[in-house]
């Protein structure tokens, strides 16, 4: 009888020690039980990447693959399904966007035939042409040839046409968005070394925790915690040049970022190895000698039941907000600089895309979803865009259809046209000549309203 309650008894304390364990584990790895402000802060800023995986190919990878590896013949309908403070509806429901496609992306040559419709008038033809490098657009109300760019160069040419200087890609790699995105698990463990590096030069001062915090993230209201580092501008300095050396010294990360670089398109500056550790170095002894210019650092990351769901970052008087909620049912991510935001949104096979900009008063939002499958070869999209600027509101109705097949025909390329190429113009004669072209697009695309009753605003502004 004794061996027995000995017995039971050592089963009951092994079930607590157990419960005990296990309770533990739970609290470590799934609250924020045992953790400071500043591990905390770290485990959630560590998951900002996490926002941007709504973006992967994987739900339409066998259709985006037999794009690339298969010819294919694209019809295309655009329609208005609605509008305010345009024109009248009999107007509208006369206008009316045909889309002929050939595409061969194996080959890189591509045709597409834009031809707007008054009822059974045509208003235009835009036509596009891709062959290898080159690309070409040509309308004959714009212009009496294609005006073509080579894809290289293309920092210098934007930067010319817009008359601001921007940081962008040389060249533009199509099909590398899932490459762009890809980030190795040893590259995660580098970058999860150094955020925790970091993070412990900082003082315990600079982490503040706040509880009950809310937080609207599309039309919704989430109550969590609240994280957040705050540094001036001598803090920032510093923890900006040990960033910046840390990095510089691991080999892993200087080739994920030049990598990454090279696959969007930046030049040498940020692709080669060694001109981005010159870029760092230099960045390091302005930061030594200015630390002022490093300005504030505010991050602010909202937890809601252990995930990181926004994430706030103030810099020199830029502000940067990521959203990112997730459920078995849907998915939405926003990223918001400045007066600028961008949404994704996925239920299912259900896409809706949308950019804001509150200073402009304007918003697109883009409803998508496709039907049929790669094998059916019966491929359907449909989306509904909506387009609001000001009180001007008008949402259009696009569907296509895709044939995938071998037997496309010949596809139109720059053969026995008229051509002018941006990339042999130089800088004043790119300038003067983009300016011309705006001012001409402004005047036939106004006309081409006015023709037909409908008053619309240019395309290009200038500020």
């Amino acid at each position: 009888m004794m061996k027995k309650k000995n017995k039971a008894k050592l089963i009951i304390a092994i079930l607590i020690i157990i419960f005990l364990i296990s309770t533990f584990l739970y609290l470590f790895f799934r609250t924020d039980f045992f953790r400071t402000k500043r591990s905390a802060f770290l485990r959630y800023f560590e998951t900002i990447p996490e926002s941007i995986e709504i973006l992967s190919e994987n739900n339409f990878s066998e259709y985006n693959n037999k794009k690339k590896d298969t010819p294919f013949i694209r019809k295309a309908t655009v329609k208005i399904q609605d509008s305010s403070n345009i024109a009248n509806s009999e107007i509208l429901d006369r206008i009316k966007l045909e889309i002929n496609e050939k595409t061969d992306n194996k080959n890189k040559k591509s045709n597409i035939e834009y031809d707007v419709y008054n009822g059974n008038d045509k208003l235009a033809n835009i036509s596009y042409i891709q062959n290898k490098d080159t690309i070409g657009l040509f309308s004959e109300d714009v212009v009496r040839g294609y005006i073509c760019v080579d894809n290289n160069d293309l920092q210098r040419i934007i930067n010319d046409t817009n008359g601001t200087k921007y940081v962008l890609p040389n060249q533009i790699n199509f099909g590398n968005v899932k490459k762009i995105l890809e980030i190795s698990k040893n590259e995660k463990n580098k970058i999860a070394k150094v955020c925790k590096n970091l993070s412990d030069d900082v003082p315990n001062t600079a982490y503040t925790k706040e509880r009950n915090n809310q937080v609207t993230i599309n039309n919704k209201i989430y109550t969590g915690t609240a994280y957040t580092l705050t540094l001036n501008p001598a803090e920032n300095a510093k923890l900006e040049e040990a960033l910046l050396t840390q990095v510089s010294q691991n080999s892993i990360l200087m080739d994920c970022i030049t990598s990454k670089a090279k696959l969007i398109g930046f030049d040498n500056e940020y692709s080669s190895i060694n001109d981005l550790n010159k870029l760092m170095k230099d960045k390091i002894t302005e930061l030594q000698q200015n630390p002022e210019s490093a300005g504030n650092l505010q991050i602010k990351i909202h937890e809601f039941k252990q995930q990181n769901i926004e994430t706030e970052i103030n810099v020199d008087n830029i502000n940067i907000v990521i959203q990112h909620v997730k459920s078995d049912a849907d998915e939405y991510s926003s990223i918001q600089i400045g007066d600028e935001k961008f949404i994704v949104q996925k239920t299912g096979n259900y896409y809706t895309f949308g950019y804001t900009n509150e200073k402009k008063d304007e918003n697109i939002i883009i409803d998508y979803s496709q039907t049929g499958s790669v094998e059916n070869n019966d491929i359907k999209n449909s989306m509904t865009i909506k387009h609001n600027s000001g009180i001007k509101r008008i949402t259009y109705l696009y569907n296509d259809e895709i044939d995938f097949t071998k037997d496309i025909g010949q596809i139109k390329d720059f053969e026995g046209t008229t051509t002018v190429k941006l990339n042999e113009m130089k800088d004043n004669e790119l300038s003067a000549f983009m300016k011309l072209l705006k001012n001409r697009i402004n005047d036939v695309y106004i006309s081409k309203g006015a023709g037909i009753g409908i008053n619309l605003d240019p395309i290009f502004v200038y500020e």
